[in-house]
């Protein structure tokens, strides 16, 4: 059987929007999933509820805690920058920063997450540009872009990658891309309505193609009435990835 990626739920612990997102939202999930992204919003809020979050999500749940940070500066800032977040919120086990920052900022963010037991995580195309903006941006589709940005962050010493579900395929085709850890973001269900999101894939699609994570926010926080409250969305999203693993394995 292939091996089935776990679900990190992307959720907040502040704003209006998640007011009532606090860590003990979390405990009926903890069959279902196995992390929590907290997105940069969160990270920046002067709201002590979010440290709160990270350090319940981590060390009462155990769970992985994916910081969003999305750093992306030269190099001297970004060690600042990198240190001050992994000091404030305890218990992160990865943070995310971009791939085409320059060779000297990724290794430092290496070198700083691996004396603090955290997993650095490069980004590139964050999942609301289409294919024509990136080509018009990068003069190159977002499959050849983020194979750029993988090679390049492998190079500097990063085994972890942010992709949308489009692009997996083509990244695990190459030697790297079997080597790296990926985690797959834009997730959505065949059941959930269209967002601002522009590059997405279901859960069976991520399974398929080879992610080692799946990032789902809004439809386990807020899924639609008829499949139920955030448990059932969950529950179902988990289904699709074990049936989607069976068939894989069976085919």
């Amino acid at each position: 059987m292939r091996k089935e990626p776990q679900i990190i739920v992307a959720a907040s612990p502040t704003g209006d929007a998640y007011r009532d997102d606090n860590a003990e939202a979390l405990k009926p999930l903890l069959p279902y999933v196995s992390g929590v992204k907290v997105g940069i919003g969160t990270l920046f809020a002067p709201d002590p509820t979010a440290k709160r979050f990270v350090s319940a999500a981590a060390y009462r749940y155990g769970l992985k805690v994916l910081l969003d940070a999305k750093l992306d500066d030269i190099g001297n800032t970004t060690a600042k920058a990198l240190m001050l977040l992994l000091d404030e919120y305890r218990g992160t086990s990865m943070i995310t920063v971009h791939g085409s920052m320059s060779e000297a900022s990724l290794r430092f963010v290496v070198e700083i997450c691996g004396e603090r037991g955290v997993t650095p995580v490069a980004i590139g195309l964050l999942s609301d540009v289409s294919e024509k903006e990136c080509i018009a941006l990068h003069g190159a589709s977002p499959n050849i872009y983020m194979r750029r940005i993988m090679e390049r962050a492998w190079e500097c010493g990063l085994r972890n990658l942010v992709t949308s579900v489009r692009e997996l395929k083509f990244l695990r085709r190459s030697e790297i891309g079997k080597q790296m850890t990926m985690i797959a973001v834009a997730v959505q269900p065949s059941w959930f309505p269209a967002n601002d999101q522009v590059r997405t894939g279901t859960p069976v699609e991520a399974a398929q193609d080879g992610a080692d994570y799946v990032v789902v926010g809004r439809p386990i926080m807020w899924p639609p009435s008829e499949i139920g409250g955030r448990v059932e969305a969950a529950q179902r999203i988990k289904a699709e990835i074990s049936d989607a693993c069976s068939i894989a394995i069976s085919a």
